[in-house]
């Protein structure tokens, strides 16, 4: 028999928030068609009513775990430690990201538009419609004319996790932590003779650019966009 402390009877009355029956019956899959009034319409009738209270999750004591994330010094950090814990633990440095040998732009004076520059107007990326969470591929110049438009002119909500720029001139000045590439089976075991002929390939071919194709995997060096637009975002929300 459950624990009613532990497993509270929940009321269905509580979760009665759904979509309408008309777009349960027909779902809209772009939001870009719909027109201004329409698209109003759509997030106005968007559930509000969650299932939880966040704040009662995020106060709650059954999630508090003091060994979720570890603090460790650079100089504890080594190869014996890295083999010997496997990583399986999330670490937390007190230090500037250049001790741990990372390199990244100055973020006061690197925008979109040098992320533009330096990894193509081309480049494909996956985007994520988030009232739908439909994906579709996007030019990475077309996400950024998007993100550049004031909130009150989107039709649509974006959303775009990461972005693999390895081969590009971006990955010149992003660095991973030093012990990345020493673990990294790409760099350790992929065969090299794979890299010049991917190197070759982007260079002469025009397909090969215009297709993003690869040789190798390709996700070896990628940022979360997350940490790219978020303060944007948050600022044009305000």
């Amino acid at each position: 028999m459950d624990d009613p402390e532990i497993s509270p009877k929940l009321d269905p009355g509580d979760y009665e928030d759904r979509y309408p029956k008309r777009n349960r019956k027909s779902k809209i899959e772009d939001l870009s068609s719909l027109e201004d009034a329409e698209l109003q319409n759509y997030i106005a009738e968007k559930p509000t009513k969650l299932p939880y209270d966040i704040d009662e999750i995020l106060t709650a004591p059954y999630f508090e775990y003091d060994d979720v994330v570890k603090s460790i010094s650079v100089e504890g950090f080594t190869m014996d430690y890295i083999k010997s814990t496997g990583l399986t633990t999330p670490l937390f440095f007190y230090v500037p990201p250049v001790k741990l040998g990372m390199n990244m732009p100055d973020p006061n004076n690197f925008t979109v538009d040098d992320v533009l520059e330096n990894v193509g107007r081309d480049r494909k990326i996956e985007v994520v419609e988030v009232c739908t969470q439909n994906g579709r591929l996007m030019n990475l110049s077309d996400f950024i004319d998007y993100y550049k438009k004031p909130v009150n002119e989107r039709k649509e909500l974006l959303n775009v996790l990461s972005l693999e720029f390895s081969s590009t001139p971006l990955a010149d000045l992003v660095s991973a932590p030093a012990f990345v590439p020493k673990i990294d089976w790409i760099d350790n075991v992929w065969p090299k003779e794979l890299f010049k002929r991917q190197e070759n390939l982007l260079s002469k071919s025009l397909w090969a650019r215009e297709q993003d194709f690869s040789t190798y995997p390709k996700v070896q060096r990628f940022i979360f966009f997350f940490f790219l637009f978020s303060l944007f975002f948050a600022s044009d929300i305000a």
